[in-house]
C-alpha cells in the first residue's frame, strides 16, 4: 500500500459482536484491500471488559486462538483490547497479579498487539494520569507481544465525555503524554467521539500535547450509538485523508454493526490511502 500510516480496523463498538462467519469473511477482505492488522474488543465481550479479571473459559481461549489463526492467515496483524475497568480503584498487588496472568493468556492465544482499553469509564480521580501510566508500564513489562497501545479515559476534547463520565483532572492529556514511555501509542479519535473530519492542524495539536502522533480511533462507520444507530454510514471516507497521510502514527476504523455493509466505507478508506485525494473519487469507491 503507498501509504506512510498502518492502517486498521477494531471492533470496538456496543451491541451485537459480529459472526464469526462475517468476522471472517470482513478480514480475509481487508487482507487483499491492503490492511494491516484488525483489533478484537468488541464492548459486548465481558471476559475482555467487566469480568476482564476471571481466567478466560477453555471455550473463550479456543474462539481467540481460531480468530488470531484467521487473521494472520488473511496477513493481518492480530490484536485485541482489553478494558480492565476502573482497575486503577484497586490497583493492589493481588490486581497486578491478575493482569499478569490476563496478559499471558492473551500472547498464548495468538495476540500480537494489545490495546489497553481505559475509555467510557467514569474518570474523575485525584492523579488519574500518572495511575494510568504506572498501569500501563507495568502492562509493558508484562507484555510478551509486539506492541501497546492506550486508549486514555478522555480520548477526545468532546465535551460530551466529561457530561457522562465527569470531568477530567487538570491536564489530563499532557500528563498522560509526558510520562507515558514512548513505546507506548495512544487512541485519539479527533476533536469529537464521532468526528466528521480529520483536519492538519487538529493532528498536529494534538501531537504536541502528546508528545507523539496520535493512533485514530476513528468512529466512522460505526453507528452503535443512540442516533447513530438509525443510519448507515458509507460515504465520508475522504474527511479522514490528513490521517492516511502521515500525520497519524496509524489509523483504526471503528465500524458498523453490519458486517457486510461495512465493507463498503472500508473499502473505500483502503482507496483513499492507496491514491492521493486528488485523485479520490468517493462515487467510484463506493
Amino acid at each position: 500500500m503507498n501509504t506512510h500510516t498502518p492502517l486498521w480496523i477494531i471492533e470496538g463498538f456496543y451491541g451485537q459482536p459480529w459472526s464469526s462467519a462475517a468476522r471472517g469473511h470482513t478480514l480475509r477482505k481487508l487482507g487483499q484491500w491492503g490492511f494491516d492488522g484488525y483489533i478484537y474488543a468488541p464492548k459486548a465481550d465481558r471476559s475482555l471488559r467487566r469480568e476482564w479479571a476471571r481466567p478466560f473459559s477453555a471455550d473463550e481461549q479456543r474462539a481467540l486462538a481460531k480468530l488470531a489463526n484467521t487473521a494472520h492467515n488473511a496477513s493481518l496483524t492480530f490484536g485485541v483490547g482489553l478494558s480492565p475497568f476502573e482497575i486503577w480503584r484497586d490497583w493492589s498487588s493481588a490486581t497486578r497479579k491478575l493482569l499478569t496472568s490476563k496478559l499471558s493468556a492473551l500472547a498464548d492465544s495468538g495476540c500480537d498487539q494489545l490495546s489497553l482499553l481505559f475509555d467510557d469509564v467514569r474518570g474523575d480521580v485525584d492523579n488519574l494520569a500518572i495511575i494510568q501510566v504506572e498501569i500501563a508500564r507495568f502492562a509493558l513489562e508484562h507484555w510478551p507481544g509486539d506492541t501497546i497501545t492506550l486508549c486514555p479515559t478522555y480520548y477526545s476534547d468532546d465535551p460530551v465525555l466529561a457530561q457522562v463520565f465527569g470531568p477530567p483532572p487538570k491536564g489530563y492529556l499532557e500528563t498522560l503524554g509526558r510520562n507515558l514511555p514512548k513505546s507506548i501509542d495512544v487512541f485519539w479519535t479527533g476533536p469529537n467521539v464521532l468526528s466528521t473530519a480529520l483536519t492538519d492542524d487538529h493532528l498536529s495539536d494534538v501531537a504536541n500535547r502528546l508528545g507523539r502522533k496520535p493512533v485514530i480511533w476513528d468512529n466512522y462507520p460505526a453507528n452503535d450509538g443512540a442516533k447513530s444507530s438509525r443510519f448507515l454510514f458509507l460515504k465520508g471516507a475522504e474527511e479522514r485523508e490528513p490521517a492516511l497521510r502521515g500525520l497519524a502514527n496509524s489509523y483504526v476504523a471503528n465500524p458498523m454493526v453490519q458486517p457486510y455493509l461495512s465493507q463498503l466505507p472500508l473499502y473505500a478508506i483502503a482507496s483513499l490511502a492507496r491514491e492521493p485525494s486528488s485523485a479520490f473519487d468517493a462515487e467510484a469507491a463506493l
